[in-house]
């Protein structure tokens, strides 16, 4: 059940996206795990449009946060412009799944965040 996105803007993401709680990385792979298994019913699966609501939200924060790290001159990330860039589940879910134990134990957020970070590094110069 791969979902892909682009990374938008910031006024792109949904204004009804429920407000990002703490959900460890392991929690949130068991939940799209079991909406995965729901094959093409889990479209209709309110759990599915909760945990998109939910990375959307980080992403969205993400975005911002590199946009204002770029403007001190201590970027932590260097994606693509807004929207150009793409997001695969399934490459976040075999980066998530391949952490240890008790790196699955840290928020979503932080998780995301260090996905994306490393999946856009900044060029040496």
């Amino acid at each position: 059940m791969p979902v892909r996105h682009r990374l938008l803007p910031a006024a792109a993401i949904s204004l009804f996206a429920a407000p990002v709680q703490a959900m460890p990385v392991r929690e949130f792979i068991a939940r799209w795990t079991a909406v995965g298994k729901l094959g093409e019913m889990a479209k209709l699966d309110p759990e599915l449009r909760r945990l998109t609501n939910e990375l959307e939200a980080i992403l969205e924060a993400w975005r911002a946060d590199v946009d204002k790290a770029k403007a001190t001159g201590k970027p932590i990330a260097c994606p693509p412009p807004p929207g150009q860039a793409t997001f695969d589940s399934d490459k976040l879910m075999a980066y998530f799944k391949a952490l240890s134990p008790a790196e699955q134990e840290v928020e979503l957020k932080d998780g995301l965040y260090a996905y994306l970070n490393k999946t856009y590094p900044c060029p040496m110069v």
